[in-house]
């Protein structure tokens, strides 16, 4: 029986070649289509799926024209989350941050420097090694604190380092011996170890 269908379909085929292509080519180009568009939106849902509660996690990006006709973003810049605060209610937490690219001066425990870093990730990277944010950064981006505690983020002069940076800038040794110890950014903020995470 489904031998028969088959030459049938086949006859069919060869006896209305133009429009048999049409529609291989429409159901073609309909089944690419899907596949690309589903390809698309799970690439799209793959990101910051780590952190708990992610979907309940929302991003806020300002932009601005420069005078050349290129555009700047911005990740929610402090002014506008502090406005948003008290326009919109329902905000469980918020923080805003922003990203820090200035060079590092690490300082020996008498305060000399010992090394000096680029403020960016790796070298001709575009990602800042350092962001700024406020006390709620970790309460909606939980971590597993090593030393320290996310109430350390409310003085302006402390800073939390990831372990792997630590031990870059500090070496090995135990993470509670980095605790106190100096970085100046931009040859002028002194900011002292706080918290590694």
């Amino acid at each position: 029986m489904l031998l028969h269908h088959l030459r049938i379909g086949w006859r069919n085929i060869r006896g209305q070649r133009f429009y048999s292509a049409i529609h291989i080519v429409g159901l073609s180009v309909g089944i690419c289509a899907c596949v690309v568009i589903y390809l698309i939106t799970q690439y799209e849902f793959s990101f910051d799926t780590f952190h708990p509660n992610s979907g309940r996690i929302y991003r806020i990006v300002a932009g601005a024209s420069t005078d050349e006709g290129g555009q700047l973003f911005w990740n929610s810049p402090f002014p506008t989350i502090s406005n948003l605060e008290y326009r919109v209610t329902g905000f469980e937490a918020r923080t805003a941050f922003t990203g820090f690219g200035e060079t590092i001066q690490v300082l020996s425990e008498r305060g000399e420097e010992v090394a000096r870093y680029s403020g960016r990730q790796a070298d001709n990277d575009y990602a800042f090694s350092t962001i700024l944010t406020g006390p709620d950064f970790f309460t909606i981006f939980p971590h597993q604190w090593l030393i320290g505690n996310p109430d350390i983020l409310r003085d302006s002069a402390q800073i939390v380092l990831t372990e792997s940076v630590a031990r870059k800038y500090f070496g090995p040794g135990p993470l509670k011996d980095m605790l106190g110890r100096g970085l100046v950014y931009n040859d002028s903020l002194l900011v002292r170890v706080a918290g590694i995470v």
